[in-house]
């Protein structure tokens, strides 16, 4: 009994130090990962509920029903208001949900789910800056019907602008989370290595 009690203390003894990983600094950097999420989380969504605040109480106080055209235009900006802000909110939900998880479980589902979710607000983005230019569009489309000239141009301009947003600025935004994702999964990866060692 003395002897398999004297071999497992001189294996004990001759492992590498620099190979067993450092539970304090694991640990160090699972807390850096979720503060930098919650962080960028709630920074991004808070802002979205603010302007999604400011542009409802901008609907609901320059109401204007007698012009179908500023009334389709101040129903795009309602609509799109309150999807932005239920959408915020509910990510702000989540992310309150997500911080009791387990330090394991966090980084399964940081490594699952945040390109997901970065790609679907990227998409959310584009999806609602072409709504508020069209709803600008319908906002000024009265006056512009008085010159076909003005017209043309006003809607040359809106196409432009919406194929600029879904063929220009998405692709980056794409490529964008696919770089931070690489980042991301590479140090998650180095996380699950550490902690199965």
């Amino acid at each position: 009994m003395n002897d398999s009690f004297e071999q497992l203390k001189n294996t004990w003894l001759s492992v590498d130090r620099d190979l067993v990983p450092d539970f304090t600094e694991v640990q160090d950097e699972i807390a850096h990962l979720r503060k930098q999420k919650r962080n960028r989380i709630l920074v991004w969504y808070i802002l979205v509920i603010l302007f999604s605040l400011v542009v409802i109480g901008y609907v609901i106080y320059t109401d204007n029903l007698n012009n179908i055209y500023k009334s389709i235009s101040e129903f795009i900006l309602l609509f799109t208001s309150i999807y932005l802000f239920s959408n915020s909110w509910k990510h702000i939900t989540r992310q309150k949900k997500e911080y009791l998880l387990s330090n394991l479980d966090f980084i399964k589902n940081l490594s699952i789910n945040e390109s997901k979710r970065a790609g679907k607000q990227v998409l959310i983005t584009c999806a609602c800056t072409s709504l508020f230019m069209i709803s600008l569009f319908f906002h000024f489309l009265n006056d512009l019907l008085h010159s076909p000239e003005y017209f043309l141009m006003a809607l040359s301009s809106l196409l432009i602008l919406i194929v600029v947003v879904w063929k220009v600025l998405k692709p980056i935004g794409d490529k964008k989370i696919s770089e931070k994702n690489k980042e991301l999964l590479s140090k998650t990866e180095k996380i699950f290595t550490n902690i199965n060692h």
